[in-house]
């Protein structure tokens, strides 16, 4: 399995997201978090060099196309988490992994804290379904109704498994446990919202009817 971590400005999280995983997470689960070449924040400091990659700048959903479409080739699993996501449970990554190779397109997630069974705020994909896709993040979307989104297509699937026991908590400012930082108020901005509800708009018009063919 490979977890792809977006971050930016937040080298701090990545370093607590780095340890978690050293903790709870076993050999066969690999971490990569992607920053930005012009993020000034000391990423190399927080974290092992081989966790890191940086880039082109992209938000988030552009990031994760970027790597989990290549990566698909060489794991079976790949996975999204925020830099403010933090597993806590042992061998969390392991029962996820069951869960997505137990079915065809398989998805699943765990219970952040915040949204629980609602939404999955961090998912983890069959690598299969993202080379059908050929994407992990429909293109219309940037930052917002991502997470809607891949509920939607897992349940058109009837491939998403929602592991309740298993703790990946969600670190959020609207939980009180984060700061409202740059990252947070740019993801939020109207403008964000505007554009990023039109994508999802056109992703259930366009391709969440084809997605349920494939069931």
């Amino acid at each position: 399995m490979l977890v792809v971590v977006p971050t930016r400005g937040r080298p701090e999280n990545a370093a607590r997201l780095s340890k978690a995983f050293k903790e709870t997470a076993g050999p066969n689960t690999d971490l990569l978090f992607c920053a930005d070449a012009n993020d000034p924040f000391d990423y190399e400091g927080a974290v092992p060099r081989h966790q890191l990659r940086r880039g082109t700048p992209a938000r988030l959903g552009p990031w994760l196309n970027r790597i989990a479409v290549k990566e698909a080739k060489r794991f079976s699993v790949i996975g999204f988490m925020g830099d403010d996501h933090l597993p806590e449970t042992p061998h969390w990554d392991t029962e996820i992994a069951q869960a997505v190779t137990a079915v065809r397109y398989g998805m699943a997630y765990g219970d952040d804290g915040y949204q629980h069974e609602n939404l999955p705020t961090a998912v983890f994909m069959s690598a299969d379904l993202i080379t059908r896709l050929g994407w992990m993040v429909y293109p219309g979307l940037t930052h917002l109704y991502i997470d809607n989104h891949w509920k939607d297509i897992g349940e058109a699937l009837n491939s998403l498994t929602y592991l309740r026991h298993v703790s990946i908590r969600h670190m959020h400012r609207d939980l009180g446990l984060a700061e409202n930082d740059e990252t947070y108020v740019q993801a939020n901005s109207p403008e964000m919202w505007v554009q990023d509800e039109s994508g999802y708009a056109d992703f259930k018009r366009t391709v969440l009817p084809e997605i349920q063919g494939w069931a």
